[in-house]
């Protein structure tokens, strides 16, 4: 058995990696931006497999967390923004129903789904910070 983790890792990177939304380069990173880091932007913030083996494959549910963050000043702003960049991220990871987008060197990546979304906003003196958290599932297959 394979850990899955990195090459779907790298399979989100090269799907997202290029994204525009609203005339904007949106980045994508592993688990932290760099400071300082204007948003928007992406993290992949954790990948969960559960063993599903049968004793003729090794089958993994997965769960993706991306965290999409926005910023702006005053009292409103942001949200919109966050939604219309996980409308763009879950229509290039979950193309048609039931299929993924997302590819995994050496593993069958069998279907995508949104299984949560959960939003939060930080306030600090200078800004407002939206982070949307969208969670896929995927059914994996090591080749």
């Amino acid at each position: 058995m394979k850990d899955v983790e990195y090459p779907l890792r790298a399979g989100y990177v090269a799907l997202l990696d290029g994204l525009t939304v609203g005339g904007k380069s949106i980045k994508v990173f592993d688990l932290i931006a760099p400071k300082p880091e204007e948003t928007p932007y992406i993290i992949i913030d954790g990948i969960v497999p559960i063993s599903n083996n049968t004793k003729d494959d090794f089958n993994s549910e997965v769960t993706v967390d991306l965290v999409i963050y926005t910023s702006y000043k005053g009292d409103f702003g942001g949200r919109k923004e966050a939604d219309l960049i996980a409308n763009a991220v879950l229509k290039l990871i979950i193309p048609t129903p039931g299929k993924s987008g997302v590819s995994a060197t050496g593993f069958n990546v069998y279907m995508a789904k949104q299984v949560g979304s959960n939003n939060e906003l930080d306030y600090s003196v200078t800004k407002r910070t939206y982070r949307k958290r969208v969670t896929i599932e995927h059914f994996i297959q090591e080749l």
